[in-house]
């Protein structure tokens, strides 16, 4: 009884033990994707600062995207209902 005591007791060790340094190799590997995500974002950064090249207002044509305000007047729209009840559902 008491081996068998000991043996679950070591086990139960290890395996903590194993599930910590688990836990530590995924913050790790995370910790490691983040440093490279912003040492990408810092060679971009110095890339813009270095050519001037921003994204001004200018550089935008939206003209495709507006709306005329005939075809607007074509949409329809369904009346509110303000009788809708929904007692019924609830019993």
């Amino acid at each position: 009884m008491k081996k068998w005591f000991f043996f679950a007791l070591v086990s139960l060790f290890f395996s903590t033990l194993n599930a910590e340094n688990n836990a530590t190799d995924v913050n790790s590997t995370a910790k490691a994707q983040l440093a490279k995500h912003v040492q990408e974002q810092m060679k971009r950064e110095a890339h813009y600062a270095k050519t001037q090249e921003f994204e001004q207002g200018d550089d935008y044509n939206l003209s495709e995207h507006q709306v005329d305000p005939n075809d607007v007047k074509n949409i329809h729209v369904d009346p509110p209902m303000y009788d809708f009840d929904m007692d019924d559902v609830y019993d």
